[in-house]
């Protein structure tokens, strides 16, 4: 269905992640749809992150440890989310787990760069379920540099060629959705599409999305600079991402210093990881730094910092390693008990075999050109029980059919492509 971004901007937004959560909903069975797929990746990344901790049998510090930690810390935090929908677990364990493993590799001294190599093809997905994860590309330099160095043009063409394959079907939708190779970035127009989205609306949401991710709640205030909005979003944060978020920046030069550091020493695979985490905090700050955005982004520095002391320690202090991991594991299985218990109430009335079905918004039809619309009436939000909908009623006089029916999509009518609205269909002039 072509331009549905036409209708409703939401409907552009466009994760691999919901295709995944479509394909193991289970609704063709059930009643209703499961919401399988996050509680799948948490208990595959608890197996993993618990089960292959070394420090078991080593008494060495190893930074994938400090990873591990860091997914267990991850995940029974956000145990509450299991049944919910949303894209940002997946693309934070996708995240962590692949510079975990890179580590493992690195700590291995593997030489093989096809592991590598598939890592980054992971990495490619990740930016389909979500673009704040494009940085972790940069660790394809790594692969990339030994397979040229090497003249392994067969091995360089296959692996770009399956890059291609994995984010092709993602770019496809993106085009489809709204007209752009990428949303919401209007900068990108290669096409000359009839359902094209006009680049105003592509704009305004980019900045919206912004604007809220700064805790702003103001899409008016994008412009802001970050002395305004900085202190604005320590305020709202919450205590914990407040302490966060200051470590961060007053680690970011002390990293950046190591990273010049490792490079000036030659040891270019400490570089890489350093770099790339500085750069996916920084890319996720400097944008749409909302807290469940970049969860595992503002652990990244510390923990690389961790490593870096403990490991100059001195042998004996070093030992003492495995019981600061004990200590911990105890403390991440403590929170993982209180917060199921806090979900007692929960797990007691009901719910148990069968999670609760997306929320129901109250909505009002209307009649548009011999279909119905679902408008909602307290809110912009609608649940997908109700489609086709729009989020403002406004928008609905801004487009048209492009063929006799739904399935044919929807664009701007020809005497608006012109102007420039905004998504709630208002004009900005």
């Amino acid at each position: 269905m072509l331009g549905l971004g036409n209708l409703h901007n939401r409907f552009s937004y466009n994760s691999s992640f919901m295709c995944l959560q479509a394909l193991f909903s289970f609704s063709w069975f059930l009643k209703q749809s499961l919401h399988t797929l996050n509680g799948f990746l948490w208990v595959f990344m608890m197996i993993y992150a618990i089960g292959d901790l070394k420090i078991y049998c080593k008494n060495k510090v190893y930074l994938s440890d400090i990873f591990k930690l860091l997914i267990l810390q991850y995940l029974c935090g956000n145990i509450k989310e299991l049944s919910s929908p949303h894209t940002d677990m997946m693309v934070m364990l996708l995240v962590i787990y692949i510079i975990t493993r890179w580590v493992e590799f690195l700590e291995k001294e593997e030489k093989n760069y096809i592991p590598y190599g598939l890592l980054c093809l992971l990495g490619v997905f990740a930016v389909s379920v979500k673009l704040s994860a494009g940085l972790i590309l940069i660790l394809t330099l790594k692969p990339a540099i030994e397979l040229v160095v090497k003249k392994k043009w067969k091995t360089i063409i296959v692996f770009i060629v399956s890059g291609i394959i994995i984010i092709f079907p993602f770019l496809v939708r993106n085009v489809m959705l709204s007209g752009y190779l990428i949303y919401p970035y209007a900068n990108i127009d290669l096409f000359n599409v009839d359902w094209k989205m006009p680049a105003s609306q592509v704009i305004f949401d980019n900045h919206e999305i912004m604007a809220w991710g700064r805790l702003l709640n103001d899409v008016k205030r994008y412009f802001e600079p970050i002395t305004v909005w900085l202190p604005i979003w320590l305020e709202k944060c919450g205590a914990v991402n407040r302490r966060l978020m200051l470590l961060n920046l007053c680690l970011l030069p002390v990293m950046i210093g190591m990273l010049l550091y490792s490079f000036y020493k030659k040891k270019y695979d400490q570089s890489l990881i350093i770099m790339c985490c500085i750069a996916l905090f920084g890319a996720w700050f400097f944008t749409a730094p909302l807290p469940r955005y970049g969860a595992i982004y503002m652990y990244l520095l510390p923990s690389v910092l961790l490593f870096e002391v403990v490991r100059i320690m001195p042998y004996s202090i070093s030992r003492a390693w495995k019981n600061i991991v004990c200590i911990m594991l105890v403390s991440i299985g403590m929170n993982l008990v209180q917060t199921m218990l806090d979900d007692a109430d929960i797990l007691k009335y009901g719910n148990r075999l069968v999670p609760k079905d997306y929320k129901e918004y109250s909505v009002e039809e209307i009649l548009w050109n011999d279909m119905v619309i679902y408008l909602p009436e307290d809110t912009d939000q609608v649940s997908y029980h109700n489609f086709p909908s729009t989020p403002y009623r406004a928008r609905l006089e801004l487009i048209e059919l492009r063929g006799e029916g739904i399935e044919d999509g929807f664009r701007i009518k020809e005497e608006y492509k012109g102007r420039k609205v905004d998504t709630h269909g208002r004009f900005l002039e």
